[in-house]
């Protein structure tokens, strides 16, 4: 079911944002379509960030939460004590589209992103877990191959597609470079961890609470890893 809602969501939000392209284009409406679906999606991030905030506070409230008939199928475990997947990505889409808005960043780019994440990272999971299901050994090392493969498919058909400039090389690098980091999150994450813990220690105490449950989910590092590449790639 979580492969089919991230699926879906993406497709979803790629869809829009070219819906408003073309209503633009089409009513001649005078505001800018990008700025118009950024502010959007900001206010979208501050609405999911609020709410974990919210049940973060409230062991009564987070129960409530996670017993709702959608969310408990689609939330995981670990983030009763973390941030929702939802907030990361809408975070990592805003920071992206953003981007876009103010012309340092392509369309082709969020676009990449995001389906990358939408795709690959789903992909990547269930062959992992079919292959630990089947005692493959090294599921691990299995899964990064999948993930590069899948990655390198998704932004070449998109290459294609939208007409960019980035060629197969650049594609197969950013795909390598992002499949490694979706592989070894968690390992950055604990080395990253004493900088975080004194970097936490400058802020007052509900803040501090506040930064110690956010970590670098798949759903903010790979779209911002595909940004940041695709950025220095594609000039």
């Amino acid at each position: 079911m979580l492969v089919v809602f991230y699926w879906w969501r993406d497709i979803r939000d790629i869809s829009i944002f070219y819906w408003w392209h073309g209503i633009r284009d089409i009513c001649r409406i005078p505001v800018n379509p990008l700025a118009a679906l950024t502010v959007i999606a900001w206010m979208m991030t501050g609405v999911f960030l609020v709410m974990d905030l919210v049940r973060h506070r409230s062991e009564f409230y987070d129960e409530q939460f996670f017993k709702h008939w959608f969310f408990k199928r689609i939330l995981r475990s670990h983030e009763h004590q973390s941030y929702t997947a939802s907030t990361y990505y809408l975070f990592g889409a805003s920071v992206l589209m953003t981007g876009v808005w103010l012309g340092l960043l392509k369309e082709v780019t969020l676009v990449m992103a995001i389906m990358v994440l939408g795709l690959a990272d789903p992909i990547t999971g269930w062959a992992r877990y079919r292959l630990s299901r089947r005692g493959i050994a090294d599921p691990r090392f299995r899964g990064f191959l999948v993930f590069a493969l899948v990655s390198f498919l998704v932004m070449l058909v998109i290459a294609l597609l939208l007409d960019s400039r980035l060629g197969v090389i650049s594609i197969g690098i950013i795909s390598v470079a992002v499949a490694l980091m979706e592989t070894f999150t968690r390992d950055i994450v604990e080395w990253c961890h004493p900088f975080m813990a004194w970097l936490r220690s400058w802020f007052p105490e509900l803040i501090a609470s506040a930064m110690k449950r956010f970590w670098l989910d798949d759903n903010l590092g790979i779209q911002a890893a595909v940004g940041l590449l695709a950025f220095f790639l594609d000039r």
